[in-house]
This record gives structure tokens, C-alpha cells and sequence, in this order.
């Protein structure tokens, strides 16, 4: 469940639902779902997890993203966002990629990963 601009949406295996009524009626978005992370700023949400959804109409649509080899939407990452880049890691893989255009594209992020009893350089 995620929260947007008084709006709760649910994600889920059977796809995206939001309501502004507390619940009394919904509205379908997409019957991409299952989506543990979301983000916002103005008019741009952006759910991810096992692939992503986003808009950038304030809700009015929706656009998915494929997960694939080349992206962190496998459903093993934990995202973060900055001002202008989501992070994606995952600790099973030690991988990191980023995105600076609302998870459309990913990089590959190099990062020294060491033991822990290693310093990092």
C-alpha cells in the first residue's frame, strides 16, 4: 500500500488500484503490480519492485517497465531516492545501479565492495 496526494493506491499481483474515498471506490490503473517502493515529486509517481510503473500526470496514466537483465526490477533490490537519482542494491548480488530519469533507464554503478573486514578504498 502506498499513500500519494491523499490517494491510497494497492499494489498487488492483481495490479494497480487506487481510491480517494477511503476505499468506497476504486479505480484500476494497471494489472502491472506488486510493487514494494514508491516515489514522487510533483506530478511524477513511480512504483518499483518486480518491474515499475510510473506517471507523470499526477496518475491520470501509467506506463510499465519491463524488468530485465539490464535493470534492478527483479524484485531483490531496496531503492532509494535523492534529489535527481533512485538507487537500486541489492546485498544478495552487491550490485548498485541508478537512475536519473525515473527508473525509464539504469547504469550499472561501480562500487568497491569488500569483506567486511576490509577497508574500503
Amino acid at each position: 500500500m502506498h499513500c500519494i496526494n491523499d490517494r491510497l493506491y494497492l499494489t498487488s499481483s492483481s495490479g494497480c488500484l487506487s481510491t480517494l474515498n477511503d476505499g468506497l471506490e476504486w479505480t484500476f490503473h494497471s494489472e502491472n503490480g506488486l510493487f514494494s517502493n514508491s516515489f514522487e515529486s510533483g506530478d511524477t509517481i513511480l512504483f518499483l519492485g518486480i518491474g515499475g510503473l510510473l506517471s507523470i500526470d499526477d496518475g491520470l496514466t501509467w506506463q510499465y517497465i519491463n524488468a530485465d537483465a539490464s535493470n534492478p526490477l527483479s524484485g531483490e533490490y531496496e531503492f532509494v531516492k535523492t534529489e535527481n537519482i533512485i538507487f537500486g542494491y541489492s546485498n544478495s548480488y552487491n550490485n548498485l545501479f541508478y537512475s536519473t530519469d525515473w527508473g525509464m533507464t539504469w547504469n550499472f554503478h561501480y562500487f568497491p565492495y569488500q569483506e567486511k573486514d576490509s577497508k574500503l578504498r
